[in-house]
């Protein structure tokens, strides 16, 4: 805090000793001894002014000599003087603006920093000096802001200075003239004895030449509190007084800037203090008393000094006086008395959530005296989420950072994880402390493992999680069997395989139907699934024997060759769900006309069109059954869409010949993946944040009439599905996609000879579900949905998924220290079952106790570092996690501080019933510092 303007030795509080009398030399003026009174003059909006009695002191003779109290200049003489030599007469004598016998002042310009001194033949009643008595005032209509001083036979006037918006502000506006006015007779200035001047006295003066050094010196500073330097007292304040005026801009805020530095050295094992200095944290408040033209700079730390530690006070060149001198650098040193550490506790009774850290926490914290068992969350074992556990692939076309998950295998280093240790993910189950995708990052899942994300506290997706179906293998056209369907993405079913080549003998010209939506194990409508792939197209011709030719021209010759027209229609796109039945489907594949009047020789004949392939049937994925539960309903793989059949399409031979060309079909399709989200606080997708469980697309081919590939197209897989479970609110302003991926297409290279396309089908839509307590509203979701939401897409957490772990975590507690201190104990009370249950790692003091580790209902976990006293922000590094147990803390050298954070994780699994009821009360924390 700064404290500007005017001061008197009133103002100083705690054991600080009165300011002292300059030691600059005594002042020329007679009377130097008297007491001294002043009045502030304070400015008011309106340009009133108010007086306030400021108290007594000795005024500095600093001020008095300034200019010289007898005028310093020809004003001064002793003319001026002899016009007093009547008995009974008041007047002034002098003054350092060099008054002359006739009024006004030969030195008209002044300092705006520059005290004003009268000197007068007899001692003056200080009840007289008043605004109207001596008055000033500016050319503009101001007053000076400044303090009126009385002592003896002398009248000054002091300007203030003042900090405004970090800068030195002063009673005098530089640049604006003031008029000097001193009224004569009974309303003016009169002596102890009555007698008042008998002319008025005028003059003026121009604040033109800046700030002036009132001394001469650069400022210099002496440590007044402490007042010894051994065996100092750990509650002491540091008192340290300038020999003048100094700016006080550099104090901002409690602080000194770069001026002023506490350092602090600690004992070693010897009593002497290390060679290692640390900053002392504190506050800095400033006083200014411009009358006796001093500072005073009081530190305040902001805990206890240590016991027999050093404290150093470093006065650098950048505290300044007004005038711009840097200060005489200076070093103070002195030593607390011994003193030995005390025992002390933390307390955390669970009355406010002001501690509560809602980013990795999914219990209870309501600020009602208790801590409960949560809903969701799991373990929280692996630490917080990080993409970039996953392999680095480089930047999309967006500059955003690609990070491949693969859910057989992610390495968890021990930095990050709970428990200390390495872990290696291979079963795509994901237990993290928080969830955060930032906007420039980009998570791509591949792997045949569903991932499952169980998150204690909070998810904030910015970025983009993609379930990446797998790229297609380009199919051969003249390949004996037909080509492969493609895989699906994680949890999706396998595309349809495309027909093997007519001419096969045991083979099947007709595609293969798509794989069926992926049902978690055990689900109760498996029987159901059948028929939800789509469906492969029939080989053309049937019979493998009925041909139609298509003359086509070639090279301006009419009938210089002939191809078949006859093809397979497109595979049927695979289902997953529909709301109604009918939309959201499967689409079925077709091969259609691209030209009503082609200018081929033969028309089109509808005996050269393969039959269509249909789409997939869609899944009943609700109604829900309340035995089971959501994930064991709703993870549901995409269908894959169905293969191309085998066809003579564009085979060069001619009926003369007797020679066929098959082609084999393409495959299919796979569908969309499989995504869990069970989140303990809440689920947020940014607006430019998003997830995508689409389907596969079909692989497509631009074939030409010379005979190149020709294979019948596969139809799209139906997208996934994304389940999502919150303990908090969802909040969902970006992307969740499921749609069905697009069918691959048969083109024709050079355009105008067959004029016909293969279409296979689109895939039909995958399912989302949130649900929540209460359940959210679908509406609120808006364009969110890929497709439309629903009222199906959402629904009530059940208790039937409420985690067996859930879990919170604290914000950051400082100790009443401030160095690390020694971490003795924990001890928690706790209600398990709703019998009460205390856990500590100190089983002397609370006897009956036990550790809250692993194995127990509660468990306590604590981590340690260096913590900014003020904001409560970290600012050192982190000691690993310590598990039921605070002393592992004091072995973390350079790591362990004076805060600590710490979870409280619940086992509900190790209750009586495997499900019951478990609070805690109240924990505190003991250490030694």
């Amino acid at each position: 805090m700064v404290e500007t303007g005017s001061v008197s030795t009133s103002s100083w509080t705690g054991p600080l000793p009165p300011l002292g009398r300059s030691s600059s030399s005594p002042s020329r003026c007679p009377s130097g001894d008297s007491p001294l009174f002043f009045l502030s003059i304070q400015v008011e909006q309106n340009m009133n002014m108010r007086m306030r009695l400021l108290g007594m002191s000795l005024l500095s003779a600093a001020l008095l000599s300034f200019g010289g109290c007898g005028g310093g200049g020809s004003g001064d003489t002793g003319n001026l003087r002899a016009t007093c030599a009547g008995r009974g007469n008041l007047c002034i004598a002098s003054c350092n603006l060099g008054c002359s016998i006739s009024g006004g002042c030969s030195i008209s310009d002044i300092a705006v920093n520059q005290p004003l001194v009268f000197v007068f033949n007899q001692p003056i009643d200080k009840d007289s000096v008043n605004s109207t008595s001596f008055n000033l005032r500016g050319s503009l209509g101001g007053v000076p802001l400044g303090d009126y001083v009385v002592q003896g036979n002398k009248v000054l006037f002091v300007p203030n200075q003042r900090t405004v918006g970090g800068q030195p502000v002063f009673g005098f506006r530089k640049g604006e003239t003031y008029s000097i006015h001193f009224e004569s007779g009974p309303t003016g200035i009169r002596s102890v004895g009555g007698a008042t001047l008998s002319k008025a006295f005028d003059c003026s003066v121009r604040a033109s030449l800046g700030v002036i050094d009132l001394d001469g010196k650069p400022p210099e500073a002496k440590l007044l509190i402490p007042t010894q330097l051994t065996n100092v007292p750990v509650d002491t304040l540091v008192v340290l007084e300038f020999s003048e005026v100094i700016n006080t801009s550099t104090f901002q805020n409690g602080g000194a800037g770069n001026a002023l530095f506490f350092k602090i050295r600690l004992p070693d094992s010897n009593g002497k203090c290390t060679a290692r200095e640390l900053p002392l944290p504190g506050t800095v408040s400033v006083s200014i008393d411009p009358i006796n033209n001093r500072s005073r700079v009081v530190f305040r730390p902001t805990f206890l000094l240590p016991g027999n530690s050093c404290i150093r006070v470093q006065v650098t060149n950048q505290i300044l006086d007004l005038a711009g001198n840097g200060s005489k650098e200076a070093d103070f040193e002195f030593r607390t008395e011994p003193r030995a550490a005390a025992d002390q506790f933390i307390d955390e009774n669970f009355a406010s959530k002001g501690r509560l850290d809602p980013i990795a926490s999914g219990a209870i914290w309501k600020g009602d005296g208790k801590l409960l068992a949560g809903k969701l969350g799991g373990s929280g074992i692996l630490g917080d989420f990080d993409v970039r556990f996953g392999t680095d692939k480089g930047k999309d076309k967006n500059g955003r950072h690609i990070y491949e998950w693969d859910t057989t295998r992610i390495f968890i280093p021990a930095r990050a994880t709970l428990d200390g240790k390495d872990h290696t993910i291979t079963n795509g189950v994901f237990e993290f402390t928080s969830f955060v995708l930032k906007g420039d990052q980009v998570m791509r899942i591949v792997g045949p493992n569903i991932p499952r994300f169980f998150v204690s506290g909070r998810v904030q997706i910015d970025g983009e999680i993609e379930l990446v179906v797998p790229p297609f293998k380009k199919p051969s056209a003249w390949a004996t069997k037909g080509a492969p369907g493609g895989k699906g993405a994680v949890g999706g079913a396998t595309g349809g395989q495309g027909a093997d080549r007519g001419d096969l003998k045991g083979g099947d010209f007709n595609g293969r139907p798509g794989g069926v939506v992926q049902l978690p194990p055990g689900h109760p409508r498996a029987a159901q699934a059948v028929g939800t792939g789509g469906q492969g197209s029939k080989g053309n011709p049937q019979d493998k024997k009925t041909i139609f030719e298509a003359l086509t021209y070639f090279n301006g010759s009419k009938n210089s060759a002939a191809f078949s027209r006859q093809g397979s229609a497109g595979g049927g796109g695979g289902s997953l769900w529909s709301p109604d039945g009918k939309s959201y489907l499967g689409q079925p594949g077709k091969m259609v006309k691209t030209n009503t009047k082609p200018k081929e020789q033969d028309m089109y004949d509808p005996k050269e069109f393969g039959p269509d392939a249909p789409g997939g049937k869609p899944f009943p994925v609700l109604p829900v059954v309340l035995s089971k539960k959501s994930s064991d309903l709703f993870l549901i793989g995409g269908s894959g869409g169905g293969g191309g059949g085998s066809h003579i399409l564009f085979s060069p031979a001619t009926k003369s010949t007797g020679t066929i060309k098959w082609s084999p079909g393409a495959g299919g399709a796979g569908g969309g993946g499989v995504i869990h989200f069970q989140v303990g606080n809440d689920f947020i997708l940014g607006g430019k944040g998003s997830i995508l469980a689409e389907g596969g697309f079909g692989y497509s081919v631009l074939s030409t009439f010379t005979g190149g590939e020709s294979p019948a197209a596969g139809g799209g897989g139906s997208g996934g599905s994304v389940l999502i479970q919150t303990g908090g609110i969802p909040t969902i302003s970006g992307i969740i996609s499921v749609l069905g991926g697009k069918g691959g297409v048969f083109t024709e290279g050079t355009v105008g000879y067959l004029w016909i396309k293969i279409v296979g089908g689109q895939g039909g839509a995958g399912y989302i579900r949130v649900e929540a307590d209460p359940a959210p509203n679908h509406i609120s979701f808006g364009s969110s949905f890929k497709p439309a939401p629903t009222p199906q897409n959402v629904g009530l957490l059940r208790p039937i998924d409420y985690s067996t772990e859930t879990l919170a975590r604290s914000k950051w507690y400082a100790a009443q220290t401030l160095f690390p201190p020694t971490w003795l104990s924990y001890v928690i009370k706790a209600k398990v079952d709703g019998v009460p249950v205390t856990y500590s790692d100190d089983i002397k003091k609370f006897p009956g106790s036990k550790p809250a580790k692993t194995g127990e209902a509660v468990v306590f976990l604590i981590q340690s570092t260096d913590v900014d006293v003020k904001s409560g922000i970290p600012i050192g590094k982190l000691t690993p996690w310590v598990e039921g147990t605070v002393k592992p803390l004091n072995s973390f050298q350079g790591k362990v501080g004076n805060g600590f954070r710490f979870m409280i994780r619940f086992d509900r699994s190790k209750t009586a019933s495997g499900k019951g009821s478990i609070e805690v009360d109240s924990l505190r924390v003991f250490y030694r510092g």
